[in-house]
């Protein structure tokens, strides 16, 4: 019996930077911030949501951080 498994390492067999740039451009103008694409690598450098959060939108109660998790999460 032969076992095989693939590992798509994101970009290999499916790029998923657009999808995510569009995802948080449309969250973050919905929280009246607009981005460029240039601030968006930031994203896909792999900093956490918190991290991304607070990056553009600035200092965030727990609460916030809460609810626009929640937002990210139902895209």
């Amino acid at each position: 019996m032969q076992i095989a498994f693939i590992l798509d390492l994101d970009g290999v067999l499916f790029d998923s930077h657009p999808v995510h740039r569009i995802a948080w451009r449309e969250l973050l103008r919905e929280a009246g911030k607009e981005v460029f694409d240039a601030e968006l690598d930031f994203i896909m450098d792999g900093a956490t949501r918190d991290v991304t959060l607070r990056h553009f939108l600035g200092p965030l109660s727990p609460e916030q951080i809460a609810h626009y998790s929640a937002t990210t999460q139902r895209a």
